[in-house]
């Protein structure tokens, strides 16, 4: 656990009711996303509050901090639990500061699972997907506060700027490429217990849509006789494991399905594709600044979504934002909520004829104006950046309850 310098002390509660510093945390993060998205967020406070961005990597984070414990801070967040774990003398930072921290997590619990079980009254967990706050409670229950955040989705000033029908890109699918031939060699190097696991959980999960894995994973762990609960690390290692297998698999069939048509793929790790030849292009990253303005001139957004049923991934949102007509595998929520909206079109990504539904989709006829525009408004309605800021900030005020009602406590675990 990190150990943090700095002259505040563990007796100083540094939030007060006055306080009105938010503080975003930022750690290493690819292309920048975290940066732009806490960039953004912050923007939208309500008057009266002063936002920061504090990042772990910069050499005066210590001081930067410092300054604003001393001033007083409202609540602090990050993406992905980054700075949850920070201690001084020997406590927890945030709970000896006395100033609520509330971890934003999107991603699967398995992947850092030490992030989502923090010994500090302080720390909350808020997770974007019931997904994940569902396994918070099987398989990590933590001691910590856990709840649900709105995702927030902040609106594209660009997205009217260039008309559907004139946007340059045709079709646009944004994502990391990896080789899931490669990685499934790796496993040669498993325990042949776990490796008979992950070839059958990888088997059945690559005939299924997109969704949960924890259950298949369960039914092959009991179909060969092995029970993990008591041995966490070597479950939530095989879910971390299958999870990276099967988001890659799921890529690279949609890329491979996009090279006959006139679409550009952007990012890098996608050289196990692109010699295979084609009419798709194939570009590397892009910062995340830019993002928003290659959104406002796409006419389709292609995506796949992480492994979970309970929501949509921001890109699918951002792109109604952005007025594109939207391409996904389809999920639990998709099906629920999305299928309706005229300009969101769902395949499914585990059928031997996924070229033909994305050209199919392809083929459609353009989107109206008005089609874009009920997409357009679902989002502004459902994923209110604001409601977002508004959830955090009552969790805040939750957390500082804990100490007016410290008398009802139980002793310590």
């Amino acid at each position: 656990m990190a150990q943090l310098r700095t002259s505040i002390t563990a007796a100083t509660p540094a939030a007060t009711p006055a306080a009105t510093n938010v503080v975003a945390i930022v750690g290493e993060n690819a292309n920048g996303i975290l940066d732009v998205q806490s960039r953004h967020f912050l923007a939208l406070l309500p008057a009266g509050l002063h936002g920061h961005i504090l990042r772990l990597s910069d050499p005066g984070f210590v001081t930067q901090l410092d300054t604003l414990l001393a001033q007083g801070i409202l609540f602090a967040w990050p993406y992905a639990g980054v700075g949850a774990r920070l201690e001084i003398g020997g406590r927890n930072l945030w709970e000896a500061a006395e100033v609520p921290f509330i971890s934003v997590l999107a991603d699967a619990p398995f992947i850092m699972p030490a992030n989502h079980r923090v010994r500090s009254t302080h720390v909350v967990n808020g997770y974007i997907y019931r997904d994940w706050l569902e396994l918070q409670q099987t398989h990590i229950r933590s001691a910590q506060m856990s709840t649900l955040l709105p995702m927030g989705v902040i609106p594209n000033p660009a997205a009217r700027a260039v008309s559907w029908s004139r946007r340059p890109h045709r079709m646009v699918f944004v994502k990391g490429g990896s080789d899931p031939a490669r990685q499934r060699a790796h496993w040669s190097a498993w325990p042949a217990a776990l490796r008979r696991v992950l070839h059958d959980s990888a088997d059945s999960l690559a005939a299924q849509p997109t969704g949960p894995i924890l259950p298949t994973v369960q039914e092959c762990l009991a179909a060969h006789g092995l029970v993990l609960d008591g041995r966490r690390q070597l479950l939530f290692g095989l879910l971390h494991e299958l999870d990276t297998y099967i988001r890659a698999l799921r890529a690279t069939a949609v890329a491979r399905a996009l090279l006959p048509l006139q679409a550009t793929i952007i990012g890098d790790g996608w050289g196990h594709v692109s010699g295979l030849g084609g009419r798709a292009r194939f570009l590397p990253a892009v910062d995340a600044a830019g993002l928003d303005a290659l959104y406002a001139a796409t006419q389709t957004l292609v995506n796949v979504s992480p492994n979970l049923g309970s929501g949509a991934h921001e890109r699918v949102l951002r792109g109604f934002a952005s007025r594109c007509r939207v391409l996904s595998d389809t999920n639990a929520y998709a099906r629920a909520h999305l299928h309706s909206l005229p300009s969101y079109s769902g395949f499914h990504w585990q059928m031997g004829d996924l070229a033909n539904q994305l050209a199919e989709a392809d083929r459609n006829p353009a989107p109206s104006d008005d089609d874009l525009d009920v997409a357009q408004d679902w989002v502004s309605q459902r994923h209110d950046p604001a409601a977002f800021l508004g959830a955090m900030t009552d969790l805040a005020e939750l957390v500082r309850m804990q100490d007016v009602m410290s008398g009802y406590a139980l002793d310590a675990a």
